[in-house]
C-alpha cells in the first residue's frame, strides 16, 4: 500500500521510475495497479511492453508495436518512437522484464 501511494507522487515529479526487486514480489503488479489508477493524468495513453522474450535488437520495435506505431521503410523504430512521444505527451510507458536488456532499454529511455 505504501509504494501504491507514492507511485504517482515519483512520476509527478520524475520522468523515469524504476521498480527493482527480487523476481516474484509484484513489481509488475505494483505498475499495472498504479498505472490504472493514475491513467487519467496520461489522458488514457498508458502501455505496458512486456519484453521478456525480447533480445536487445527488438526492444525498440516492440515498444513501437505496442504504441501501434506504422513501420516505415528505412526509418529506425527509435525515431518513430520519438516522433510519437513529441506529440502524445503525456504518455506513460512501462517497460518490464528490462533486466536482461537493460543496454538496449537505457539507450532507448534515455534518447526518449
Amino acid at each position: 500500500r505504501q509504494e501504491l501511494s507514492q507511485v504517482p507522487d515519483l512520476l509527478a515529479r520524475h520522468r523515469l521510475l524504476t521498480l527493482v526487486g527480487a523476481g516474484g514480489i509484484g513489481k509488475t503488479r505494483l505498475a499495472l495497479e498504479s498505472a490504472s489508477r493514475i491513467a487519467g493524468s496520461y489522458r488514457g495513453r498508458v502501455y505496458f511492453v512486456d519484453l521478456a522474450p525480447l533480445s536487445a535488437s527488438l526492444v525498440a520495435e516492440r515498444v513501437a508495436a505496442v504504441l501501434a506505431l506504422a513501420q516505415q521503410p528505412g526509418t529506425p523504430a527509435l525515431d518513430l518512437i520519438l516522433e510519437h512521444v513529441a506529440v502524445a505527451r503525456p504518455l506513460l510507458l512501462i517497460l518490464d522484464n528490462c533486466e536482461h536488456l537493460l543496454e538496449a532499454c537505457a539507450h532507448m529511455v534515455k534518447a526518449v
